[in-house]
């Protein structure tokens, strides 16, 4: 079956072909760790060391 017969063969197409998909579990962030915590400094730091970058001047068109 190609993936136009799939679309196709849906009553109402939604893109799940075939069903539901998992609910995909939450999102929590690691933030009372002491490592990420010290990565996450690591991570600022090395960012606040980088020049910006600077992008040349563009006349109107």
């Amino acid at each position: 079956m190609t993936a136009l017969d799939r679309v196709l063969a849906e009553e109402w197409p939604d893109g799940t072909f075939g069903g539901p998909r998992p609910e995909r579990p939450r999102y929590v962030p690691r933030t009372s760790s002491k490592s990420a915590a010290r990565h996450q400094a690591d991570l600022l730091a090395a960012l606040s060391r980088t020049p910006a970058i600077r992008q040349p001047n563009r006349k109107a068109s």
